[in-house]
């Protein structure tokens, strides 16, 4: 089984968030339409969690691979975001 066929189910995807220990909402792109978009996940080398902030005009002004506690750089982003016109 390739990396990428291990990490492509949402049996994957529930058994990482409880051994991360993680509580928020996730979800699973089960067409690959938004991974391909954004170049995101594990067939594009990346390790989880992603983090991509789109701005209104649909230009990527945040993103993180492979790394947790981003809590602080995306809520700077997105006030940055918030008060763009």
């Amino acid at each position: 089984m390739s990396a990428f066929e291990s990490k492509s189910s949402t049996s994957w995807l529930k058994t990482y968030r409880t051994s991360k220990g993680i509580s928020y909402p996730m979800v699973f792109d089960t067409t690959g339409q938004v991974s391909s978009l954004f170049r995101a996940g594990a067939v594009f080398g990346n390790q989880p969690p992603t983090y991509v902030l789109v701005d209104k005009k649909g230009i990527v002004r945040f993103r993180s691979d492979g790394e947790f506690n981003k809590v602080v750089q995306l809520s700077d982003s997105i006030t940055v975001l918030l008060g763009e016109p």
